[in-house]
């Protein structure tokens, strides 16, 4: 058998020989060292030296050795000490950074190789300057050498040796940004281009602008009391959290409203007095993810209602509607309060003939048990809104305009109808896609409510004659969170002298998404239920009872965002599944996402000589024991902190989503993100692509090489409270997707 196997190996190696001989590439004695360039190197198969210069030389020995016959250079980028790897993007947070301030990554690149030299040929920064820049680009890429900066547009190439095989081995860059006035968005992209032979030869790694930005939340967000008898003193307690990504600070905190007779505060655990403003001195300061608790004690010496709002002055600027950064907190005792409901909160006067003008009717009803008082009802003022008016004579009982001297007022349950005309005088320019522009404008009215003011959009477009008007009505708004269900209306839609006698509903979905509309897309009222995070635009067709369509589809458009800290999404794509859309056991693939706590230790089945974080107990959140009414127990015991995760989504016939979401964190702990290929059910491989949101804000996304059944991919692990993501490795410096082969999983079903 050795025998066999000697003269074997001599007939490769003649083979070999003659193979090198006719290649020209031959001496009488074979070397290592650099492949290209001036000098020499010395041989190490046998004994024996040689020079090579520009490729040629000669040299002499004899003996044995290892010939390596294959390059295994490849290219390997770090920041700090962390491997940064191709396709990823890093956020640059811009939120704390002054204007004209500058803040540096700097990224090392080497050679992972062990025996070959590594070519980086090419930099290439990508980055289209905003004019304000000038001869300064906010983004510049730089070589750094003896501690000088070289712009990476001069950079003319350099070789790589692996570690410990040479010099250089590694060199650095570095990408600095420049923070201008303005608040746009930016974006660059770095090449580094190599003869890399691990696949990554065009190595892309993206940075983009983020301002961190305060975010405030109160739960619960209101403070009731309900009923309360005489002679009781009921506390209600209530948290203030910071959901952002930068310190929230709170520098007053309003009690005017509360009655000191009535109504005792207790801040952070010193008591406040009610009646007035109390300012924080010094101000409180809240960490991303932090919160800090106070309670309001009531003390009931009659039984009526009250109505009052906690007000808190914070850095928090995307609150506007009670003034910049104001924080309402209602506090409510044996009652509901003012309510105003407008109905339809979007009225569409559709198809409108040019220079004639069409009636609306908007209701305004009081839905509380104390009146509302109306104080004013007036337009804002975007292109078109010049085109709507209201018919103030036919308002009942006023037949006058609102003012806060004379205010329209209605008693609990009470409504008013408004009468809103819309006047074309020209017709509406129609797109490629067949679109129309509307004609828009947005209806503000003001009251006593808690919210203070209530809004109705106004649109329209003017037509050579009338065509059936579609309308979308969606109830849960333009802004919802994945697996909302979104109930969308159309019988609002009508055909002037006729009815409407079909509908035909369209959608421009998310990336991935693959969601249908219920019971179909020809019923007049349909369900929608987004489970990926994105922008999606409905679209509504009719037809009246003669044939006639619609000059121009109604549209809507709904933004699905998370709003948890951690949201992960798993999606997959199988070529071999013909219908992803379809359900129903077996009909398509099984993936599951896992989403396990830096606790999780399973045993070692990955090789990497550490514990696996997959099906290890509670500490492993998936389909098992983190979803359909299971729980897992992480951080606090707490009931009342929301720090477990929880698998709101579980697909098991193709495409996915599946979708993870942690509200509160741990600080100091590391989560694992991964993929199981649980049953292909004969359809062959798939691609997964992973998506992480932290806050709402995409930060990570990375798609998976085919996976088949029985894999176990490892995808990422999220730092915290940095939200730092970076990818699973099997060992330092391998770019290669962590996956392992035939997982053992346990059998759960």
């Amino acid at each position: 058998m050795h025998a066999q196997f000697t003269a074997a190996f001599g007939l490769r190696m003649v083979s070999l020989l003659s193979l090198l001989t006719v290649a020209g590439l031959t001496s009488s004695a074979c070397s290592s060292g650099a492949p290209t360039g001036n000098g020499s190197s010395s041989g190490t198969n046998g004994q024996g030296s040689g020079t090579s210069t520009n490729g040629s030389g000669s040299g002499s020995g004899s003996g044995s050795g290892t010939i390596k016959t294959d390059n295994d250079q490849a290219v390997a980028v770090r920041e700090v000490s962390k491997t940064v790897g191709n396709g990823a993007k890093l956020a640059i947070s811009t939120g704390e950074l002054a204007q004209g301030a500058t803040t540096t990554r700097v990224l090392t690149v080497s050679n992972s190789g062990s025996f070959s030299s590594l070519t980086v040929t090419k930099l290439a920064f990508e980055y289209a300057p905003t004019p304000i820049e000038g001869d300064k680009p906010a983004f510049a890429c730089a070589v750094v050498k003896d501690a000088t900066e070289t712009p990476c547009s001069a950079f003319t190439g350099i070789d790589l040796f692996p570690a410990g095989k040479g010099s250089p081995s590694s060199f650095s860059i570095n990408i600095t940004f420049l923070k201008y006035a303005d608040a746009a968005q930016r974006s660059a992209t770095l090449r580094v281009v190599s003869n890399d032979v691990k696949g990554n030869k065009d190595y892309a790694i993206s940075f983009y602008t983020t301002s961190g930005q305060a975010r405030i939340g109160v739960q619960p967000q209101q403070i009731d009391f309900g009923y309360v008898p005489v002679g009781t003193s009921p506390v209600s307690a209530a948290a203030v959290l910071n959901i952002g990504s930068s310190d929230l600070v709170i520098t007053q905190v309003d009690l005017s409203q509360l009655d000191k007779e009535f109504f005792k505060v207790v801040w952070n655990g010193k008591e406040f007095a009610t009646g007035g403003p109390v300012n924080l001195e010094p101000p409180a300061i809240i960490k991303p993810s932090d919160s800090i608790e106070f309670s309001v004690l009531f003390t009931a010496k009659d039984d009526k209602p009250r109505s009052y709002d906690i007000r808190m002055l914070t850095n928090d600027a995307s609150l506007t509607v009670d003034g910049v950064g104001v924080k309402r907190v209602p506090v409510k005792v044996n009652s509901t309060g003012p309510c105003l409901l407008l109905s339809p909160k979007a009225v569409v006067f559709g198809a409108t003939p040019v220079g004639q003008a069409k009636e609306q009717i908007l209701m305004v009803k009081s839905c509380g048990d104390e009146a509302v008082v109306i104080s004013k009802i007036a337009f804002d003022t975007p292109p078109g809104a010049g085109n709507f008016a209201v018919k103030w004579e036919l308002l009942k009982p006023t037949a006058a305009e609102p003012t806060s001297d004379a205010p329209l007022k209605l008693a609990p349950n009470a409504s008013a109808a408004l009468t809103l005309i819309y006047t074309p005088t020209k017709l509406s320019p129609t797109s490629a896609t067949g679109t129309v522009t509307q004609d828009t404008a947005s209806l503000t009215v003001t009251s006593n409510t808690a919210a203070g003011t209530a809004k109705a959009t106004l649109e329209g477009y003017g037509a050579s004659g009338d065509c059936p008007t579609p309308s979308i009505t969606i109830a849960e708004g333009d802004t919802v969170t994945p697996q909302t269900a979104l109930h969308m209306d159309g019988k609002q839609s009508y055909a002037t002298g006729g009815t409407i006698a079909k509908f035909q509903w369209e959608v421009e979905q998310a990336k991935g998404s693959v969601s249908l509309f219920a019971p179909n897309a020809t019923s007049s009222a349909v369900t929608f239920q987004p489970n990926v995070a994105g922008d999606y635009t409905f679209r509504l067709h009719v037809w009246d009872q003669g044939g006639k369509k619609s000059c121009a589809p109604a549209e809507k458009k709904v933004k699905v965002i998370p709003d948890q800290a951690i949201h992960v999404e798993l999606i997959w794509k199988t070529p071999g599944d013909k219908d992803e859309t379809d359900s129903g056991p077996g009909v398509g693939t099984d993936l599951d996402l896992h989403f396990a706590h830096q606790y999780a230790a399973g045993q070692d089945y990955d090789g990497d000589k550490k514990p696996d974080p997959w099906f290890a107990g509670q500490y492993d959140c998936f389909w098992f024991n983190c979803g359909n009414g299971n729980t897992v127990e992480w951080g606090s015991y707490d009931p009342n902190v929301d720090d477990d995760p929880s698998l709101d989504r579980d697909d098991t016939d193709g495409a996915g989503p599946e979708n993870l979401n942690l509200t509160l964190p741990e600080d100091g702990k590391t989560y694992s993100v991964g993929v199981h290929y649980y049953n292909d059910f004969g359809l062959g491989k798939s691609k997964a692509i992973i998506r992480i949101y932290i806050y709402g804000v995409l930060q990570f996304e990375v798609t998976s090489p085919d996976l088949i059944k029985g894999d176990m991919w490892y995808v990422a692990k999220i730092g915290w409270p940095q939200a730092e993501i970076e990818s699973a490795q099997k060992a330092a410096g391998d770019t290669t997707p962590f996956i392992t082969k035939k997982y053992p999983a346990p059998s759960l079903d």
